[in-house]
Parts: C-alpha cells; sequence; structure tokens
C-alpha cells in the first residue's frame, strides 16, 4: 500500500521528500489512515482538526481523537473551534457549504504561517464515485466528471487511489483506531443519499458500474483538456473585452453550432450555472435592456451585444460638494477646476465644461442621477428627463448607472462627462469663466 501511495505522489508531483505537509484530520477512518500512511512513508506532517461544534458532544470526541492521534505519531497538531451555525446564517448559505468555507481558509492560513507547503485532504476513489453522481444530478459543467482534483493549488489528494474499504482494511490490520462520524450515516444531506442509496443500488443493478465511472473520469480529464483548447478558439473570434464588461456578438453567436456548448462555458466563469444556459439563449431575442444575474454577475442584452458586467455596486447615495476655490476634486470622481477672467475661447470635448461662472451658486453639488431628474440640455428650449435625454442618446445601461451629474443652486448644470445646461453657457455677455475638466 505504501508504495502505490509512493507512486501516485510521485507520478502527479504532491509531494516532494522535504515538503512539510498539513493533513485536513477530522479523526475518522480516512482521515487517521492517511496521517499513518504519510508519517510511515517518510513525510513531515502536522495535522489540523476543525470543530464545526454541530453534534455536541460528538464534536468533542473528535477533536479528542485528533489530538490523541497528533500525541500517538508526535506531530504538531492545530485545533480551531468554530461557531459554523451563526457564520452560515450571517452569509445566508447553507451548513455544509459554510463548514467546507471555514475549513478551507482556516486550514490555508495555518498552512503559510507554519510553513507548510501541502495541504493535504483524505478523499479516496468512494469520493470520485460520490462527486461524478452528484455532478450528474446538478446538471453541472462537464469539468465536474473529471472527479475529485488530484491537485488544487495548495490542496493535494494522495489517497484517490484507494477504496474506502482498502482504507478499512489498512486500518485493522495495523490494529489503528479512529473515531466514527455518525453523521456519515445520515441521509439527510445529498452526499449521504448518493452513499447510502444510490450507490448501493446501482452497483446491484450493474455489478462493475463504479470501475466504469472510474473509467470514464478518466477520460473525460483528456476531453475537458480537449474542450477547453476548442471553446478558447471560439471565445476569440467571438468575444471582445472592453472596459465596460465582456461583449459577445449576437449575431454570430446566433449561427455559432456549438453556443450550448460555449456559452455554457463562459457562463461558469462568471457564477453562471449550466443550468441557466437557455435563459442567457433566451437573452437573444428579448428587448433592450432585459437582463439576468448570478451571484457575482449579470448579463444583460444592449442592442447587438450580449455585455457580462460584474454586478453593479449600490449606487452611491452620498452627495459631494465642490467649494468656489477648489482647484480639485479626487474622488469620487477626478476633475480639475478652474476659474478666467472674461469668456475662455469654446474647445469642443465632453470632458471639459465650459460654463458662465456668474450663473453659477456655490458649492455645487456633486452626485449620481436618478429616475426624475430633469435638466435642459444645451441648445434646448425646456427641461427634458435625464431619462430620455439618455435613451435619445442610446446610453447603455452600464453607462447610464456610472453617470453623475452636478447641481448648482438645485438645478443641473452637467451631465458630467456629457452636456451642460443651456442656462450656464458662455455667452458674449460672460465675464468669468469656470471650467471643469473630467479626467479619465
Amino acid at each position: 500500500m505504501i508504495q502505490l501511495l509512493k507512486k501516485h505522489i510521485e507520478d502527479n508531483a504532491l509531494f516532494t521528500a522535504g515538503d512539510r505537509i498539513l493533513i485536513a484530520c477530522s479523526g475518522g477512518a480516512d482521515s487517521v489512515a492517511l496521517a499513518h500512511l504519510l508519517k510511515e512513508s517518510g513525510y513531515h506532517i502536522g495535522l489540523a482538526h476543525c470543530n464545526f461544534q454541530l453534534r455536541g458532544t460528538a464534536s468533542d470526541q473528535e477533536e479528542q481523537s485528533a489530538d490523541e492521534l497528533a500525541k500517538l505519531l508526535d506531530v504538531p497538531i492545530f485545533i480551531k473551534r468554530f461557531n459554523t451555525r451563526e457564520y452560515a446564517e450571517e452569509r445566508r448559505i447553507g451548513i455544509q457549504e459554510a463548514a467546507r468555507k471555514l475549513r478551507y481558509d482556516w486550514f490555508e492560513s495555518i498552512a503559510k504561517a507554519n510553513n507548510y507547503s501541502r495541504i493535504a485532504t483524505a478523499h479516496h476513489k468512494d469520493d470520485q464515485l460520490e462527486t461524478y453522481l452528484f455532478h450528474i444530478m446538478r446538471g453541472s459543467h462537464w469539468s465536474g466528471f473529471t472527479g475529485v482534483p488530484v491537485l488544487n493549488g495548495m490542496v493535494a489528494r494522495p489517497l484517490l487511489v484507494f477504496t474506502k474499504a482498502e482504507l478499512l482494511t489498512y486500518l485493522s490490520d495495523n490494529n489503528y483506531t479512529w473515531k466514527h462520524d455518525q453523521s456519515n450515516d445520515s441521509v439527510d444531506y445529498s452526499r449521504n443519499k448518493i452513499r447510502h442509496e444510490v450507490i448501493p443500488k446501482m452497483k446491484e443493478i450493474r455489478p462493475g458500474f463504479d470501475k466504469n465511472v472510474f473509467r470514464q473520469i478518466e477520460l473525460f480529464k483528456e476531453v475537458n483538456h480537449l474542450l477547453d483548447d476548442f471553446l478558447d478558439q471560439l471565445s476569440n473570434s467571438l468575444i471582445q473585452l472592453t472596459s465596460e464588461g465582456l461583449l459577445i456578438r449576437i449575431e454570430e453567436l446566433k449561427e455559432m453550432k456549438y453556443k450550448r456548448l460555449w456559452l455554457t462555458s463562459i457562463a461558469r466563469d462568471y457564477a453562471f450555472t449550466a443550468s441557466r444556459v437557455d435563459e442567457i439563449l433566451s437573452l437573444i431575442d428579448s428587448e433592450n435592456g432585459k437582463a439576468i444575474y448570478s451571484a457575482s454577475h449579470r448579463i444583460i442584452r444592449e442592442r447587438d451585444m450580449l455585455m457580462i458586467t460584474p454586478l453593479p455596486i449600490e449606487l452611491d447615495a452620498e452627495t459631494y460638494f465642490i467649494q468656489q476655490g477648489d482647484t480639485e476634486l479626487l474622488h469620487p470622481i477626478e476633475l480639475h477646476l478652474k476659474y478666467e477672467r472674461g469668456k475662455s475661447a469654446i474647445e469642443i470635448n465632453e470632458s471639459l465644461a465650459q460654463m458662465d461662472a456668474d450663473q453659477l451658486n456655490f458649492p455645487l453639488v456633486l452626485r449620481k442621477w436618478k429616475n426624475g431628474d430633469r435638466f435642459q440640455p444645451l441648445g434646448m428650449e425646456g427641461n427634458q428627463l435625464l431619462s430620455d435625454y439618455f435613451v435619445q442618446n442610446k446610453l447603455s445601461q452600464i453607462e447610464k448607472e456610472a453617470t453623475w451629474i452636478i447641481e448648482s443652486g438645485s438645478k443641473i448644470i452637467w451631465i458630467v462627462g456629457r452636456r451642460i445646461a443651456h442656462h450656464v453657457r458662455l455667452t458674449e455677455q460672460t465675464k468669468k469663466t469656470y471650467s471643469l475638466l473630467k479626467i479619465d
């Protein structure tokens, strides 16, 4: 068993002889086997145990078991208790997701603080099988069918060549003890249902089913590389990266033979699940401005494009004041400010606002625009809604959200970077010019 472990480690470049390895140790059979195997193989190890305080005395007993294992092996151990339920409630996430995030964030901090080059977890072949079926049921991206990665950043998985039964036999043959996690027997969680109900039934229907899945996992690893290369080539001709976001040309997307496959790949990068590809495709025939959202991004229809952007930060509700003697403003946007005697030569530059200083009341107010705002654009008679002005000038949703306005005496005098108001324009009667230059 040791020789097979060493070969797996060498073939996948998991560790070198001098590496210090931090083992995620629950005190259960899998992590106890991992600790003994790596110790017997001559590696420098330490243990890290998370007490999530979810199962009362059982959690405390597992902590004690991990501590006893560290003493038996004469290796350092790090233990931390988490208020997992409170953490999950604050972030509105599930208990399992909360525990996973707490666990891996802490492991990484401990590893870096104590010079461990790898974090080893005790995932084994049975976990590969469960993960494969779990991703099928979720309709996941095809990369999910490649199973649990052998190496992911600092996290290494040395036991993926062994089954659970092989690990239990190893423990039994060597009279090693471990603490059984009774929560693994419950079918309240999806993975446990797969482990205790689905997999046994599938093995009954098709003996050797698990071996077929393991072969498919290896094939999918190669298919995954092939598809990624192919889809990257498609992306180069179909998408455009801009300061506003990622643009996808709708007409070219319509004609693409592999649009569903390609969108599945793109969507994953922006936190959209594969099951939402139909929603993305529906935007092709939707009205301008229609959008769908993930946890971190949105995809919005903008004329002949689909635009993928980060979710907009909550609109800045604050107001910022520009005093009469100010020469610059650095936040939230950068403006250079200048007084001049007489009427300046008019420049055609949307980033520059030249105004009759005598028409201004200080302090000026800088704020984000809001629905209902009105102003009189330069050269027009009468006021109009800013929202109508945006439509007439074909501003995208992103551009609208980024728009600032400046007021004087409660009247809008400049849509920053676009248009000044008619009443503050320079005329033959202008005696002093006030200029605002927006710096991009």
